[in-house]
């Protein structure tokens, strides 16, 4: 595992272990959540619910006002038959895992995010069809890790909005039979009642007021021909009733309002971003000219911060293959400053650490 741009390695050299009672202080829990304690050695963990002064994430070796979005990458996930290799998929989930939390075993971070008790909701993003949503690989490299922890496979629930949706790229649904759950949100139904925010009016999946105490985020790095990406926050109009709704203005400041939300805010543990395959342009939906094997996941726990770190990645796509960044087209997301004000993370580049780990 190679990793550039990383300000871990001097820190641990210096600090020998990077996990033991004195010297690992806290985790970041996800946005606006609490902060999170490892006892030593990493064996027992205890999450301490109060809530942090800001929903930026606290990282080993991190000021309190910078972000770290891991870039995982590897040249070896896809097959040459174009299948995603899901043991590689899996190393490549682990290596963003030590990186983003500073730790020699990706374990030690899993348990710090999530107890056994946890019912854990995650949510895909399969609204574009089979060449570009989150692939299934991707979410059962996660469940995997969640089964570590332990974390019963009965208390995962992998969920979009339709259950057509899911089965149509490759989910195989499961409402009540043994393993890790995988149903749409039509199975159960939105709260009958609206959950009202500033410029939000929608209801939300019971699947996410009801069943689950903590959420992994998992979209598709992708762009998008209103908001101008649908990555991290953008994933959550999948989370409710109405989203045709909240696109007004560039879904500005929708998205930061529904982002808001103490059942998405309090909720949200990590964003492990499936950037396997790509879209630079003519999203949301799959459009073959545009779409690219990038053959990653971005990591962190602060959805804001991995939102401008993938814009920088599609901008990057769209002028090697002969089109303007966003921002010349008008099209730059004016949300992403919208959530920064209202606390849900870091927009500003030059206080995000984006080091890529080449596994």
């Amino acid at each position: 595992m190679h990793v550039e741009g990383s300000i871990d390695a001097e820190s641990r050299h210096k600090q020998g272990n990077p996990i033991n009672r004195r010297k690992f202080l806290s985790y970041a829990a996800g946005t606006g959540a609490g902060l999170v304690a490892l006892a030593a050695g990493g064996k027992h963990v205890a999450h301490m619910l109060a809530a942090a002064p800001s929903s930026e994430p606290r990282l080993p070796g991190l000021p309190n006002d910078r972000s770290r979005v891991v870039i995982a990458r590897s040249s070896d996930l896809f097959a040459a038959n174009g299948s995603l290799q899901e043991a590689e998929v899996a190393a490549t989930l682990d290596a963003g895992m030590k990186t983003l939390f500073g730790v020699e075993d990706a374990m030690q971070a899993w348990r710090a995010l999530f107890t056994p008790k946890d019912v854990v909701g995650i949510k895909v993003n399969c609204i574009a069809g089979p060449n570009l949503s989150t692939r299934p690989q991707v979410v059962a490299a996660i469940v995997s890790e969640l089964q570590k922890v332990p974390i019963s496979a009965e208390n995962i629930i992998i969920w979009d909005r339709t259950n057509r949706e899911l089965a149509a790229v490759g989910y195989k649904i499961n409402a009540d039979g043994a393993g890790a759950k995988c149903y749409g949100t039509d199975a159960l139904g939105y709260e009958e009642k609206a959950a009202v925010h500033r410029s939000f009016n929608g209801r939300l999946s019971k699947i996410l007021t009801r069943e689950i105490t903590a959420l992994i985020n998992v979209p598709i790095l992708k762009d998008h021909g209103g908001a101008g990406v649908s990555i991290a926050m953008k994933n959550h109009y999948g989370s409710f009733h109405n989203p045709g709704s909240h696109h007004a203005k560039g879904c500005d400041p929708s998205i930061a309002d529904l982002n808001s939300l103490e059942d998405i805010k309090a909720k949200t543990k990590l964003v492990v971003c499936d950037a396997t395959r790509a879209g630079c342009n003519g999203g949301p939906g799959y459009n073959p000219a545009f779409a690219w094997q990038y053959s990653g996941l971005l990591l962190s726990c602060d959805p804001v911060a991995l939102d401008t770190i993938g814009i920088r990645i599609i901008d990057e796509r769209r002028i090697e293959v002969g089109l303007r960044p966003l921002a010349e087209i008008g099209r730059y997301p004016r949300w992403l400053a919208s959530a920064a004000d209202r606390g849900l993370g870091n927009a500003d580049a030059n206080r995000i650490d984006a080091p890529t780990v080449n596994v």
